[in-house]
Formats: C-alpha cells, sequence, structure tokens
C-alpha cells in the first residue's frame, strides 16, 4: 500500500521538474485513495 507520505514525496519530486517550465501537478483525492491502492493494481512480471 502506498502511504500519504510518499504520494506527497512523489508530488515534490515531480513539481521540482515542473517548476522549471512553470507548470504543476496535484494528485486527485480519487486518484490516490480509490485508485492508486485498488487491490486490482498489483504489478505483474510481464508488463514493460
Amino acid at each position: 500500500m502506498i502511504t500519504e507520505a510518499e504520494i506527497f514525496a512523489l508530488e515534490c519530486s515531480v513539481n521540482e521538474i515542473l517548476r522549471q517550465h512553470n507548470m504543476s501537478f496535484k494528485m486527485s483525492k480519487y486518484f490516490v485513495k480509490d485508485l492508486m491502492n485498488d487491490s486490482r493494481n498489483t504489478p505483474n512480471d510481464n508488463d514493460c
């Protein structure tokens, strides 16, 4: 399971890069709470 702290750290990392282009990134609560930690999102060794 991905924690809120890990999500915040990811947003910060992405925003450091995007700041150079006057852009920012924010994950929606729907994506974070409902989709990211959904039990169907399990890594598959066959995925590239």
